[in-house]
């Protein structure tokens, strides 16, 4: 099949910056974070997500746009321990288009 016959899937892309030290300071807030996104990945939200290893300088995570808006994305990421918290200092929600590769369990 052509490439340009591919049907992209989007997804909304949240984009987390961290703090410096951000493995040493998120130890009070990583239950009730992971909590969070668990909720949004039970709800069919949330398709996967995960820090940046070496350096551990951020995080992206991939909500489904067909079962969520960018608002709720948005209201997701204010209500974050890490963002209330001031570990996340920078954050942003863009569309993300895949257009290879899949996500598999």
């Amino acid at each position: 099949r052509a490439l340009s016959t591919v049907s992209p899937i989007k997804y909304w892309a949240l984009r987390y910056r961290y703090v410096d030290g951000m493995l040493d300071k998120r130890g009070p807030y990583r239950q009730e974070h992971l909590e969070g996104l668990q909720r949004m990945t039970e709800l069919g939200k949330c398709a996967l997500g995960g820090a940046f290893n070496d350096p551990c300088d951020g995080a992206v995570v991939l909500f489904d746009s067909g079962r969520c808006t960018k608002a709720e994305v948005e209201a997701f990421a204010q209500s974050d321990p890490y963002v209330v918290n001031g570990l996340v200092p920078e954050w942003s929600v863009s569309e993300y288009m895949a257009v290879v590769g899949t996500i598999k369990p």
